[in-house]
């Protein structure tokens, strides 16, 4: 019993492309454009201290957001996130994982205090109990996590729809459950014992 995660993060490679994906964010080092908002989907995590987000200087409080389109809506349940190359304490400390359908109205999906990045090494947020799609996912942040807090950033980003498999909701013996299936509900097994298995029962694949 587990769950398996898919990636559904693009590989950007500008604010609106590839369509019909958009990131955008509070504010962006424009002046660098190797630390705009897309570079959180770039696929391009270097040590260098470049190809990330990086808000301007004062950018606290801030945040980063990405529209998937409305084909693309899903229910996110893992991200990883990678702290920003050469200056971990510009990453996100404090921060509110959001969810919205209309860009307007937002429901907190996960609330994170983290502050202990270290250079190259990304670290995975589970919020599994997100079961609302959403076409909006926003990163609300309202603090750093170490003394650079001029600026803010995302090293690199990767956000996750998930399953669990074989789970038995509110079952303490999952084989017990399942003689009594075969014993109350013998049209569930075919002619050779093997078993139907239906999801409004509270079983997954």
């Amino acid at each position: 019993m587990a769950w398996k995660f898919t990636d559904v993060s693009p590989t950007m490679t500008a604010n609106n492309s590839p369509s019909p994906y958009v990131t955008s964010a509070s504010s962006e080092l424009v002046s660098d454009t190797v630390r705009q908002a897309w570079h959180a989907f770039d696929k391009n995590y270097t040590t260098e201290g470049t190809k990330e987000w990086l808000s301007t200087t004062g950018g606290i409080p801030g945040w980063w957001k990405v529209d998937l389109g409305a084909v693309n809506a899903c229910i996110i349940r893992k991200y990883i996130v990678y702290p920003v190359p050469l200056a971990c304490s510009r990453t996100m400390g404090t921060w509110t994982f959001d969810g919205s359908n209309d860009n307007s109205n937002w429901t907190t999906i996960h609330t994170k205090t983290f502050t202990d990045w270290t250079m190259n090494t990304p670290v995975t947020f589970l919020c599994t109990n997100n079961s609302t799609s959403y076409r909006y996912y926003r990163f609300n942040i309202s603090a750093t996590s170490g003394p650079e807090g001029n600026y803010i950033g995302i090293g690199e980003l990767y956000l996750y729809t998930g399953k669990f498999y074989g789970g038995f909701s509110g079952v303490s013996n999952p084989w017990i459950f399942m003689k009594e299936i075969y014993d109350n509900h013998k049209k569930l097994w075919t002619a050779k014992k093997e078993l139907i298995l239906p999801e409004d029962l509270g079983f997954s694949y």
